[in-house]
């Protein structure tokens, strides 16, 4: 059979551009080795995943979280869902249930919290911003959130920072999802964190050891049923106090950096439930 000499030329480039093609998609898959491209591979996932998020301006998901605290000189194994509704930049509602029953509320002035069981109710001052009051919540109220940095206008400034050090670890499967696996160093802090590498780069799984005690405490929280674009009206942003139940004081403790001298003082912020001790 006579063949024509452009199809040969055809089919020769098809070929070359066949074999292009897999080195491209080689080179892109290769799995990092050292120290820089691993950390660069996981900078990168995590800036993904950071700029997926930043850019919802609304978005519910729900988070179990997992830890272990001493209590009496046993360890005792905590566990907490928390279902929470964000709408950028200044509104947050959650709820919280397992071994801690918990709703509350920032609806951009004032952080509400009420805890059903026990019948109570308290409300403290906030900032003006959701990143502003979860610094608020954590440094000044004792009450940090473990799922907090993924809520941040910047998650990617939340977790990294300039003493940070690790990357990217491999690939590993979270429920099922094949995800890229990271871990990082920090001089407080160490975490991992898993990401799904298909699809949307939400977070899966993250787990993150708190080493400023006598010794290290563990968090793990397991992420599911993200909804971006939710529906989120002000009247899901409203405190519910129900009748009859008894406000309490929050004691609120003393700023990390002190004020300058010529700032005015704040005044102290009432308000909310004991949560267990940690």
């Amino acid at each position: 059979m006579y063949i024509f000499p452009g199809s040969a030329r055809v089919r020769t480039a098809v070929a070359c551009a066949a074999c292009v093609a897999s080195l491209i998609v080689a080179g892109c898959s290769r799995e990092p080795t050292t120290p820089e491209a691993k950390r660069q591979r996981g900078d990168e996932i995590v800036k993904r995943m950071s700029d997926h998020l930043a850019s919802a301006k609304t978005f519910t998901v729900e988070t179990s979280d997992t830890r272990t605290r001493s209590r009496g000189g046993k360890d005792v194994t905590i566990h907490t869902t928390r279902q929470l509704t964000v709408r950028r930049p200044d509104r947050l509602a959650l709820r919280v249930s397992g071994d801690m029953d918990l709703r509350g509320w920032y609806d951009g002035s004032k952080l509400t919290l009420v805890s059903d069981p026990q019948k109570v109710w308290a409300r403290a001052n906030a900032a003006a911003t959701i990143d502003e009051t979860l610094d608020r919540m954590a440094d000044r109220l004792a009450m940090p959130m473990p799922m907090a940095d993924f809520l941040y206008s910047s998650p990617y400034d939340a977790l990294i920072g300039t003493q940070s050090t690790g990357g990217y670890v491999g690939t590993e499967t979270v429920g099922g999802v094949a995800c890229a696996h990271l871990a990082y160093k920090h001089p407080a802090v160490d975490w991992d964190l898993w990401i799904p590498e298909t699809g949307d780069p939400l977070p899966k799984k993250f787990v993150v050891s708190n080493k400023t005690g006598t010794r290290a405490r563990t968090t793990e929280v397991t992420f599911d049923k993200w909804t971006y674009g939710a529906e989120a009206t002000d009247a899901m942003f409203t405190p519910d106090v129900p009748a009859g139940y008894e406000r309490i004081p929050i004691v609120v403790g003393a700023p990390e950096t002190p004020a300058a001298p010529s700032a005015p003082t704040a005044p102290a912020a009432p308000a909310a439930p004991a949560a267990p001790k940690q």
